[in-house]
């Protein structure tokens, strides 16, 4: 069994969060963001995640957990292409944690060109995705 770890933009990491774009997510959530989640997002919206592929769960299941001032979730999420296609071998090597969009985790492809490529993680318990008391 290993665990291969999805990355965040590189554009995106390379940046330090400003205590501005995290105070609204402790506070949306009582407490400090895990030293584990990366940033993701943009200007409009920040948020943070890990998400890995364990080579012991079947293809197209992934676990990890994001958060951002609305949402989080911790647990299993379940690939979602727009395509229906299946998920590549390479899947972290081809494609970077780009956002949150509602409940869904997206990755765009490493490609300049557009349309750009891009998969959805959802979760695969709904029910546990918290909605924080501060969203509308």
């Amino acid at each position: 069994m290993s665990q291969i770890f999805a990355q965040p933009d590189p554009q995106v990491a390379q940046y330090e969060p400003f205590p501005s774009d995290i105070e609204p997510v402790e506070r949306a959530w009582g407490e400090p963001i895990p030293d584990h989640l990366d940033r993701i997002g943009g200007p409009d919206e920040w948020g943070w995640a890990q998400v890995y592929r364990d080579t012991s769960d079947p293809a197209g299941i992934f676990r990890g957990e994001y958060r951002n001032w609305r949402v989080r979730y911790k647990g299993q999420f379940r690939y979602l292409h727009r395509d229906g296609g299946a998920v590549p071998e390479d899947v972290f090597s081809r494609y970077i944690m780009s956002r949150i969009d509602g409940t869904a985790l997206v990755f765009s492809a490493l490609s300049d060109t557009p349309p750009v490529d891009y998969f959805e993680l959802v979760p695969t318990d709904p029910l546990r995705v918290e909605s924080s008391p501060l969203a509308p």
